[in-house]
């Protein structure tokens, strides 16, 4: 019996198809990734926003305004009691299509401004 030696057309075509497919697969977990690292960057900013809307209110005496990219809403919360001059408040950030929310007090006279 005789031995083969070297490669077949047919066994270089198969190396080349499964080195391809891994290639696909591994672009595809990398634009995953990406993705995702994109949309947790964007709720850590949304939520960083939140809180530093609700610390201006807090020490700043001023309520926060919203900007072209991000939209800030404080709505008192009800039925809550009162603590002192400070109410319970819900801080709402929307930021690159992501949404934070922080509960806190916030003064009275800051609540009333517009």
């Amino acid at each position: 019996m005789r031995r083969r030696r070297g490669f077949l057309l047919i066994d270089a075509v198969t190396a080349l198809v499964v080195v391809g497919i891994l290639g696909v697969a591994l672009a595809m977990t990398l634009h995953h990734h990406h993705r995702a690292e994109r949309a947790l960057s964007d709720g850590r900013t949304a939520l960083r926003l939140a809180e530093r809307a609700l610390v201006m209110m807090q020490y700043e005496q001023t309520r926060p305004r919203s900007t072209e990219q991000t939209i800030i809403s404080v709505r008192p919360i009800p039925d809550a009691p009162a603590v002192e001059d400070d109410v319970w408040v819900t801080v709402t950030v929307e930021y690159a299509d992501r949404r934070a929310e922080v509960i806190g007090l916030a003064p009275i006279d800051v609540m009333l401004q517009r």
